[in-house]
């Protein structure tokens, strides 16, 4: 399969400084600090442009959520990142990175691989395929760096969701990342993309509609069908790392997400964007996630929060009129 992303997301306590990061990470030699956040990486510029997509996805984070977020660190790894050694620092929200050097080496020997299994295990390639895999390389990195800013945006929108909502909460995970419903957990993610990430999906969503025989749009378990996408789970690889010891004796849970391609994770993904759009249209208030989000961390459930809630009268009150208004919402909309 081919590599499109990885990311570690470690989720800890404490503050954070530059001087505390380069002191915990001494393999890092640039850091740049923000008004909230900071970021490492091996080069200025790496560094630089890292906390300049953080900070710009916290504009879009804030807007669904409407929530402070906690200091965070973001940085780019190429071996283990120093993860239990910042842990031991103090350091609160952590997002450690691929570097594209990383990517790259990861992506070359995952390629060869299936090129040696198909050549029958040789350990050697023709010098043809060699310069195919390598010409290849380059097609899919290019590919990963034009939506490097979407990404780590999108990755930063689950560890602040995480980090605001849950952290304290005492609600063990029983979905895909935080304790909220998979669709809400991805929400926060997708809402923090970015302008040009949403057209995308709204574009992507459509394009998939359109495909779709109308009798079978809201058939069980398709693109319509709200009740099963508010109940289903994530379509994404996810596996559980043991968890890295820190100083204090606590431990912190590591979660590897690998994303790659996959048909139904990107229909996944663009139907959590359109359902936003319908939330927001429906309730005229874009933080009507941190609505939601509040009342699960409370014990609710979506489906008790839409029949008690009094602040958005124009939202139907139960799953089914839900789904009737969705249905001619989306009906319209992507007519």
């Amino acid at each position: 399969m081919l590599l499109e992303t990885i990311a570690l997301v470690i989720q800890l306590d404490g503050s954070q400084t530059c001087a505390g990061a380069l002191s915990a990470a001494p393999g890092y030699q640039t850091c740049a600090q923000g008004t909230n956040g900071l970021a490492l990486s091996d080069t200025q510029a790496g560094a630089d442009l890292l906390l300049a997509q953080a900070e710009a996805a916290e504009v879009t984070f804030k807007r669904g959520f409407s929530e402070s977020i906690p200091p965070y660190l973001v940085l780019y790894f190429d071996a283990d990142p120093p993860l239990a050694e910042l842990d031991r620092a103090g350091f609160s929200t952590v997002l450690a990175w691929p570097s594209p050097k990383h990517v790259a080496s990861l992506l070359t020997t995952a390629l060869r691989q299936q090129a040696l299994a198909l050549a029958g295990g040789s350990g050697t390639l023709p010098d043809a395929v060699e310069a195919a895999l390598t010409a290849q390389t380059a097609v899919v990195l290019s590919s990963i760096e034009s939506k490097q800013e979407g990404v780590v945006a999108h990755e930063l929108g689950h560890v602040w969701y995480n980090a605001v909502f849950w952290r304290d909460s005492g609600v063990a995970p029983d979905g895909y990342g935080s304790p909220a419903p998979d669709w809400m957990d991805e929400s926060a993610a997708v809402l923090t993309e970015g302008a040009s990430f949403a057209e995308d999906r709204r574009r992507l969503f459509v394009e998939t509609w359109n495909t779709l025989e109308p009798a079978g749009r809201f058939a069980p378990e398709s693109i319509g069908d709200l009740d099963y996408f508010l109940t289903r789970q994530h379509p994404s690889q996810r596996r559980a790392v043991p968890p890295v010891e820190s100083g204090s004796g606590s431990a912190a849970t590591v979660s590897v997400a690998v994303r790659g391609g996959g048909d139904s994770k990107e229909a996944y993904y663009n139907q959590v964007r359109v359902f936003a759009d319908y939330l927001i249209d429906r309730t005229g208030d874009a933080a009507v996630f941190a609505e939601i989000t509040r009342a699960l961390a409370a014990g609710s459930t979506f489906e008790a929060w839409l029949g008690s809630q009094v602040r958005y009268p124009t939202l139907r009150r139960t799953i089914p009129e839900l789904q009737a208004d969705w249905s001619d919402w989306i009906a319209r909309g992507a007519a």
